[in-house]
């Protein structure tokens, strides 16, 4: 028996079952972020310069609503984008509301932002500015599910 062959048949297998689950999902239930206009002022968000360059953060509700009700309910979407309107990075996280308000608005240094981040790798997570290559290949790939799936 070919183990390198048996091997390979079931990471392909792997593969077309998560891609077929994630078509379904994505197509039963499309994916939406909402209010941004909201979010982006809330959180600090807005044009932002870092080593002279200007740089625009946006952020995005899933459940739309910036309210301490919603915590720990919600998931944001934030995404930067060049001068020109290019998306260089985007991350997903659940924000800390419900406490202060310094708790989910963005905090900024020279060359780097930071977003409070209620789950996942921990308080305070940076994001260096400008955004790498990595962030600009992570912006584009498909993603199954928000940390959230189902709105309440």
């Amino acid at each position: 028996m070919n183990w390198k062959r048996l091997l390979r048949t079931a990471l392909v297998a792997v593969m077309v079952v998560y891609g077929v689950v994630f078509v379904l999902a994505n197509w039963v239930r499309p994916v939406e972020y909402i209010r941004c206009d909201l979010y982006t002022e809330e959180m600090n968000g807005g044009l932002k310069t870092f080593n002279g360059k200007p740089y625009k953060i946006v952020l995005c509700g899933f459940q739309g609503r910036i309210e301490p009700e919603n915590f720990p309910d919600d998931e944001v979407r934030l995404q930067v984008f060049s001068a020109e309107g290019e998306l260089l990075a985007q991350r997903y996280f659940e924000p800390l509301f419900g406490m202060s308000r310094f708790s989910y608005e963005l905090g900024y240094g020279p060359d780097y932002l930071i977003y409070n981040d209620g789950e996942g790798t921990g308080l305070q997570t940076r994001m260096a500015m400008p955004p790498g290559r990595l962030d600009w290949i992570r912006a584009r790939l498909p993603r199954f599910v928000p940390l959230i799936f189902w709105p309440r």
